[in-house]
């Protein structure tokens, strides 16, 4: 649970700076990423799934891209 918390804050800091600074629109898109990945870690307190990993790496790949 922690984890995702910070995921969230995360994605608030993005959007944050992005309000602030408007210099891209993919803070938007990082911003939503991060949000993903904390409700992926949310369910996955409860139950790991083969779906749910395989979502997880991609919303990982398109943070790193």
């Amino acid at each position: 649970m922690a984890e995702a918390i910070a995921w969230f804050v995360i994605a608030l800091y993005v959007l944050a700076r992005f309000y602030r600074f408007r210099r891209t629109s993919l803070e938007l898109a990082y911003a939503g990423l991060f949000v993903l990945f904390g409700l992926s870690d949310l369910r996955e307190s409860y139950v790991v799934q083969p779906w749910l990993i395989l979502a997880k790496g991609g919303v990982l790949a398109g943070l790193l891209r």
